[in-house]
């Protein structure tokens, strides 16, 4: 029986491939990729809402001020007052979340990183265009391909407890779509710690890692 499903499964993907939909049907792709990524994301919201305590779901308008809600939240949860941290942040814009932790964790031995291209986004995202967010000063890393390479990146280097804040991350096909691929990818997990705006901005505590 699974050898005759086997058969009809490799058959029936030959055929699509033979009939070529992508010639008329290719405009509906990122249509639909958009309604299986949001419902993925409509998955992971109800199993978090479940336990966590720190999350505001469902409210009808965004506050984007409300993230230092969560910041404070964290930093009282992990007692980062009496932690020495080192804060990297990828894409600081005009500087509003890094100016916030520079001033909040006052300890000495604190080390603060912000990285930036300076650019602007490198292509169209959402209502923005690729440019758009430049600034003279040290974008977050909104994109799926900045996202993922960024967490890519600091893999062999997180360890159990360090903590990940996302800014925009119930957007299906950037932050979350990262950090879903990222985790399936690398075996890696992460607490929720706290979420607002409708797990807009989140905050993850690694667990296990390599």
């Amino acid at each position: 029986m699974k050898s005759l499903l086997l058969k009809l499964t490799i058959s029936g993907k030959n055929f699509i491939l033979w009939l070529r939909p992508s010639i008329f049907m290719g405009w509906m792709k990122s249509f639909l990729l958009l309604i299986a990524y949001t419902l993925y994301l409509s998955k992971w919201i109800r199993k978090e809402n479940k336990t966590l305590k720190f999350n505001d779901f469902f409210v009808y308008k965004r506050r984007y001020h409300k993230r230092e809600l969560l910041y404070e939240h964290v930093v009282k949860e992990k007692n980062l007052d009496n932690e020495v941290i080192d804060y990297f942040e990828f894409g600081v814009a005009s500087g509003d979340s890094f100016k916030w932790w520079l001033t909040r964790l006052m300890n000495s031995s604190n080390r603060f990183y912000g990285f930036d291209t300076f650019e602007g986004l490198p292509e169209h995202w959402g209502v923005y265009e690729a440019g758009d967010m430049s600034h003279k000063i040290p974008l977050d890393a909104d994109l799926f391909s900045a996202t993922l390479f960024v967490l890519a990146s600091l893999y062999p280097y997180l360890n159990a407890g360090d903590i990940l804040f996302f800014d925009e991350f119930n957007v299906p096909k950037h932050e979350f779509l990262a950090f879903k691929i990222f985790c399936e990818s690398f075996y890696i997990q992460f607490e929720t710690l706290g979420a607002v705006n409708n797990y807009f901005q989140v905050a993850f505590m690694v667990g296990l890692t390599h």
